[in-house]
């Protein structure tokens, strides 16, 4: 095994604890009040998954005969976390895990042990099938309508045109992290190192993705129901 064949087994080691650490221990995830913050995790593990599976890919060892034999049940794991994170938190950007079903179907590799993981996978390639069949029905009405030579009269059969959408197939339904926050995120790219050095500025401590911030532990960052009634007793009091 050379150098660069164990570096791929070492980042496939991280990618398990993470995707471990996630399924088992959800409620620390969920629980950080940073919306924000939590949405950029959300798409930071994606990308994580993403280039990983983009080394594992150059060192051919994604795929149904991998010395790597739990592929499919890690990526599975994460699928049902996003999933269920999905439910507690609006506008995470998870438009990874249809790239990642994909590129799961392109090398043939199956979700196994996890029922769960199975209907999730199989329900983003339904939703991904409906927006492709959007996408081309709204292409073939915007010919139709840059060339309308061919239908002598399409104000008749217009009703059987179904109706254009505004949502690009699931691999471009997002615009790159460089962009802003408002815009929508395209996972058909995707650049680890630009992602964290990015994060890092915007929610990082002195340059590093670290800090205790969030340790209710610490009487900084908790203040009691006690403490908080009592400030507000207080402001009722002045108020008078």
């Amino acid at each position: 095994m050379n150098t660069k064949e164990k570096d791929v087994w070492m980042i496939w080691a991280h990618i398990e604890g993470m995707a471990r650490f996630l399924s088992q221990d959800n409620w620390k995830f969920y629980h950080i009040d940073d919306a924000e913050a939590n949405r950029k995790r959300v798409m930071l593990i994606g990308t994580a998954i993403l280039t990983t599976i983009d080394h594992l890919v150059d060192a051919e060892l994604f795929g149904p005969n991998s010395a790597i034999q739990n592929v499919g049940f890690i990526i599975g794991l994460f699928l049902e976390f996003v999933v269920a994170y999905e439910e507690t938190c609006e506008s995470i950007e998870d438009g990874w895990r249809f790239v990642v079903v994909r590129k799961l179907d392109e090398f043939d590799i199956k979700i196994r042990g996890l029922k769960l993981a199975e209907r999730i996978a199989e329900g983003l390639r339904e939703i991904a099938l409906e927006e492709e069949a959007m996408d081309q029905a709204a292409e073939e009405e915007q010919q139709e309508t840059e060339n309308p030579s061919h239908n002598p009269n399409p104000q008749n059969d217009k009703n059987d045109i179904p109706p254009s959408t505004s949502l690009p197939s699931f691999v471009n339904a997002y615009k790159p992290e460089s962009a802003a926050d408002s815009e929508l995120r395209s996972w058909d790219t995707w650049d680890w190192e630009q992602e964290v050095r990015i994060y890092t500025v915007w929610h990082g401590i002195d340059g590093k993705i670290e800090g205790n911030q969030y340790d209710l532990t610490l009487a900084k960052n908790y203040e009691s129901d006690d403490e908080s009634m009592s400030s507000d007793d207080a402001s009722d009091v002045s108020a008078r």
